[in-house]
């Protein structure tokens, strides 16, 4: 499709039967696949939309255990630098989402996992923190 003065408009394949253009949709995967690529390649602004699309999802791990704004920022940067180190081995983009949630988490300081739900001191922590309050673990009810 042109515009008025001929020039081919990107991403429109057509109209809708009344002359509105109709925009080319890209699935997400392949818009993924196509930004890493480009990434992989040194294309910055490739590089900038998967930041923009992903850093969320990685800010919210590393604030999900608690971290200040400086060990989260540290474990956001650590996790794209491993993904810079790594771009040529992503062999499924679709799958970066999942790399990325699994990834954050190593980059988290290892004080800040401590007593987390899922590291081998979980169970400890938590025993302790039920003594401290008085819990045994048994129904209230149960005791009379």
């Amino acid at each position: 499709m042109t515009d008025l003065a001929g020039r081919a408009q990107p991403g429109v394949v057509g109209t809708d039967g009344v002359g509105a253009p109709v925009a080319r949709e890209i699935p997400l995967a392949g818009q993924i696949a196509t930004l890493l690529e480009a990434a992989r390649h040194g294309d910055q602004a490739a590089w900038d939309g998967l930041v923009a699309r992903f850093n969320g999802l990685v800010w919210s791990i590393a604030r999900g255990y608690r971290l200040d704004v400086a060990d989260a920022h540290d474990a956001v940067q650590m996790t794209w630098l491993r993904l810079v180190e790594n771009l040529n081995r992503i062999s499924e983009p679709d799958r970066l989402a999942a790399w990325l949630a699994t990834t954050a988490p190593t980059r988290v300081p290892p004080a800040a996992t401590e007593g987390a739900p899922g590291s081998s001191s979980y169970p400890r922590k938590r025993a302790e923190r039920h003594r401290r309050l008085g819990r045994t673990g048994r129904c209230r009810h149960a005791a009379r």
